[in-house]
């Protein structure tokens, strides 16, 4: 499961999401991909540079970028 690779911190203003309800998995599209994926753009663990999965372009699928940007944030804790 990939939900306790990336922890967010909640931002003191605002409504964006910081957390992850779902266990994701490679392979898997899930609405919670996505916000993964925005998790990891935003602090600098870029999915993608351009197309689906960069910012701003977050995508549901947890394909090899995704995979990729988990792991390089779990080897830099």
């Amino acid at each position: 499961p990939w939900v306790s690779c990336v922890k967010a911190t909640p931002k003191p203003t605002g409504t964006a999401k910081t957390s992850l309800a779902a266990d994701l998995q490679f392979g898997q599209t899930h609405a919670e991909v996505r916000v993964l994926q925005q998790l990891l753009n935003k602090k600098g663990y870029v999915v993608a540079r351009t197309g689906s999965g960069s910012l701003g372009n977050e995508s549901p699928f947890f394909g090899a970028r995704t995979r990729a940007a988990v792991h390089f944030s779990v080897k830099k804790k």
